[in-house]
């Protein structure tokens, strides 16, 4: 629905201004009305990562596994999308490290948002 499409499109721009919190009112009501919304969870995956969110990237996951399970053949790029920001963010935004190539891995993912 266009609603959906509105709180979609906002919660990505507030992302993309570093906004977290509007970010995550808009995805999740955008998830309110279309609980499926692989899109809208790609930026909340990315939203918990920024604030380092462990609990709520476990919740996330925890709705999204059973969506990616069902997603059909069309879905499949941003199935992939999801699952690389989920598994990056848990890898890379959780552990605290210094390690350089941890270093670089973070850049490269910020770098593909």
């Amino acid at each position: 629905s266009e609603v959906v499409k509105l709180h979609t499109t906002i919660g990505g721009l507030s992302l993309a201004m570093e906004n977290y919190d509007q970010a995550e009112t808009h995805l999740l009501q955008a998830i309110e009305f279309e609980p499926a919304n692989l899109s809208a969870y790609k930026n909340l995956v990315a939203v918990y990562a920024s604030q380092k969110d462990t609990g709520k990237l476990t919740e996330v996951w925890a709705k999204i596994e059973p969506i990616i399970s069902c997603a059909k053949e069309d879905q499949y790029e941003l199935v992939s999308t999801v699952l690389f920001n989920l598994g990056t963010a848990n890898t890379l935004f959780v552990q605290e490290s210094t390690d350089p190539t941890l270093e670089q891995a973070r850049e490269f993912y910020d770098l593909s948002l």
